[in-house]
């Protein structure tokens, strides 16, 4: 309404109207809605996991910054009701809100905010902040002073909501399944069970197939069995190690074990069903650095060997063995368990200036090999503490290696792949067999080169995946090096993996990580779609017996179970409005296409970041995470 004169008899009122409905656009284009509600989930419970269970500064960290999204939107949902009425506090609330919305937009976090799937999303976002800042500064005439019960109620209620969250998963354990979101999935897809090949028990590991990440010395990825546990009946439970928990195997008494890495390396035994801890030993420290969420070294691979110990290098240059006493009457029905070192091999005249060892597994001989990621190679005689080396300067070796029945040794480099093998105290070369390493970091890799340890299935076959654009899978045969495939798998510009491949016999299974990085799957968001079986006949070449291109697999390192017929993988779907949801995904081998699917949990807390899925000797399905372990375990009786 105007006066007959032509003027506007409240400027200010209008200004503030159009001031709230500015703000009220920069909380939806900054924070999701249902962003802000999982975060807060998922915040509260990091806060709990710090004051009951890990005490470090990580885990605090992590938790508040999580909180901060459901913070600042709150923030601005209240600016934008202060400023429509006038109230004198929305100015410096709505300017501190305004400016943090700011710092996620322009930042790495701006995938949390609708705004990240508009085009031109985040220049939409600044320009909207930039007139609400404006607006709501011309607003501040004619705003009452006083008028702060509404403030007051607002800041009580969400300060309330939180602490209470965080109370009641103190209480509980932790929090229920985030709201809204189905827990249980069905699909097509068909199985195809098979009989998984006769595998030579390595004498210095742990049981077949449950001994390290990869399962095995050959790094199959590959269960023969047992069949997994039904995901409509299995109860949901998790383990809170502060950190993520990447290596996982399982001792002779069925107890999970774990190396978990955040601001220090921690081994961990577990109770399986409870999934409580039993006994724990801090490995070390871990400083801060650049590569902090994506150097694997001194924690990221350890194994289990044949006396339940676990050998795993350390970020001081050693190869440890921690071994577990019991202590206490053998007739007790619980005996106190410890993790005590056995020995710590010395690797710092092994290893070039400021390298670290990455991978240790043993061969069936008893010699302890390791990797270094600057390119040592090398081999400690356990009864002596002998170590032999060789370098290969200028290279980089970023994940594991394989080891054979006959005690050969597959390394994949920067620039190829070796197979390797100890003769007369030194380590010679059997073959070499260059690959295509590709020219940049793909999104989604932590290093410029295979992001694959080398494979070893069916009948004398090695394989890797490379680098190059488009990505192929490449099939050695281990006697020689000769190259049988060379199979381009994804499109150009659309593929990148980072994690081994899976073994189904002669065929492999290989899953797509581009785009994968820590907050690049927020705010609804995920990675490029792919699954690829690709099968392999030696007097063929390979083939693509079939691709699903709609499943999203982040990071994780996918296996494949024999009894079941499936591959088991970790799935997170794209989502506009936000949920961040990571489901137990069960592919059919037949076909592609998932069977089943049982949500792990919403929010960053269930992102395994690189850390692998496995069965357990019971069945269980296990999954590292970003702050533990995820278990889909039979109901309590």
């Amino acid at each position: 309404m105007t006066e007959p004169n032509g003027t506007d008899p409240d400027p200010g009122g209008r200004r503030a109207r159009s001031a709230s409905v500015l703000l009220l656009a920069v909380a939806f284009l900054t924070v999701s809605p249902f962003v802000a509600l999982s975060q807060g989930w998922a915040g509260a419970e990091w806060v709990a996991m710090w004051a009951t269970t890990t005490r470090t500064p990580l885990t605090l960290a992590a938790g508040l910054l999580q909180l901060a999204a459901p913070t600042l939107f709150v923030m601005l949902v209240l600016a934008a009701v202060g400023t429509w009425r006038r109230c004198q506090w929305s100015l410096p609330v709505g300017s501190i809100a305004l400016l943090g919305s700011v710092l996620v937009v322009a930042g790495p976090l701006f995938g949390i905010g609708l705004a990240s799937w508009l085009p031109l999303g985040r220049a939409l976002a600044l320009a909207t902040i930039g007139v609400a800042a404006v607006m709501l500064w011309a607003a501040r005439r004619g705003t009452r002073s006083g008028r702060t019960r509404l403030f007051v109620w607002g800041v009580a209620g969400y300060t309330l909501a939180a602490a209470a969250a965080v109370v009641l998963a103190l209480v509980a354990g932790g929090l229920p399944g985030a709201p809204l979101i189905s827990q249980v999935r069905s699909g097509p897809g068909v199985p195809e069970r098979f009989a998984a090949p006769e595998q030579e028990q390595n004498p210095a590991m742990a049981a077949f197939p449950f001994a390290a990440i990869h399962n095995d010395a050959a790094q199959s990825d590959l269960y023969p069995g047992p069949v997994a546990i039904d995901p409509g009946t299995a109860e949901l439970r998790t383990f809170t190690a502060g950190g993520g928990c990447a290596s996982i195997a399982w001792d002779s008494t069925g107890n999970l074990v774990a190396v978990c890495v955040a601001d220090a390396v921690t081994a961990h035994v577990i109770d399986p069903e409870s999934m409580a801890g039993l006994a724990s030993y801090r490995i070390s420290d871990r400083p801060y650095s650049a590569d902090f969420l994506t150097d694997f070294g001194g924690g990221g691979y350890m194994y289990l060997d044949h006396t339940d110990a676990i050998v795993t290098p350390t970020l001081r240059r050693t190869l440890l063995v921690l071994e577990q006493v019991r202590s206490g009457d053998s007739g007790a029905v619980a005996q106190r368990l410890e993790l005590r070192p056995r020995v710590e091999f010395d690797l710092d005249s092994a290893l070039v200036p400021g390298e670290r060892a990455t991978s240790a597994l043993p061969d069936s001989s008893g010699r302890i090999w390791f990797v270094g990621q600057q390119g040592t190679v090398g081999f400690v005689q356990p009864d002596t503490g002998e170590v032999v080396s060789r370098q290969w300067p200028g290279e980089d070796i970023e994940n594991s290696f394989a080891v054979g029945e006959d005690d050969d040794v597959y390394v994949v480099s920067s620039t190829a792949l070796r197979r390797l093998t100890a003769r007369g105290g030194d380590i010679e070369v059997q073959w070499e067999a260059a690959y295509d390493a590709g020219t940049e970091l793909k999104p989604g890799q932590t290093s410029a080169a295979s992001g694959t340890t080398p494979t070893l299935h069916g009948e004398g076959l090695v394989s890797i995946a490379d680098n190059g654009e488009p990505t192929h899978v490449d099939v050695f045969a281990t006697a020689d090096g000769t190259r049988l495939c060379h199979l381009p798998v994804f499109a150009p510009g659309e593929g990148a993996t980072e994690n081994s491949l899976v073994a189904l016999g002669d065929d492999l299974l290989i899953e797509n990580n581009l785009g994968y990085g820590l907050l690049d799957v927020v705010g609804g968001h995920s990675t490029a779609a792919g699954l690829v079986r690709i099968d392999v006949d030696r007097d063929r070449g390979c083939a693509i017996g079939w691709r699903n291109d709609t499943i999203r697999i982040p990071s994780v390192v996918s296996k494949a179970s024999a009894a079941d017929g499936i591959a088991l993988t970790y799935s997170k779907d794209e989502s506009w409005w936000g949920a961040d949801r990571w489901w137990i995904t069960a592919v059919g081998l037949a076909d592609g296409r998932i069977v089943w699917q049982r949500l792990a949990g919403v929010g960053s807390a269930r992102n395994n970041h690189y850390a692998a899925i496995y069965l357990d000797p019971r069945g269980n399905v296990v999954v590292g995470t970003a702050m533990g372990i995820v278990a889909l375990a039979a109901p309590r009786s």
